[in-house]
């Protein structure tokens, strides 16, 4: 999705923050960042799109921070 993003709209840098559930030890759930980062043209350019693995994203990702989850 962030590659058709790229070809389809003039975008130069975005910021991504992403929530993902979590259970406190009452059984109550809350969506709470789980990870952040940047990505922006240089380093779309720069990516192999029909070789690149999904999974490297946070490899290559710009200021990746890790969130842990406050009790």
């Amino acid at each position: 999705k962030i590659k058709k993003l790229y070809e389809t709209e003039i975008v130069y840098k975005i910021y991504f923050l992403i929530n993902g559930p979590f259970q406190d030890k009452y059984g109550n759930l809350s969506w709470k960042p789980i990870v952040a980062f940047d990505f922006d043209r240089e380093l779309f350019n720069k990516i192999n799109w029909k070789n690149f693995l999904n999974s490297d994203l946070l490899k290559v990702a710009k200021n990746v921070n890790w969130f842990r989850p406050v009790k």
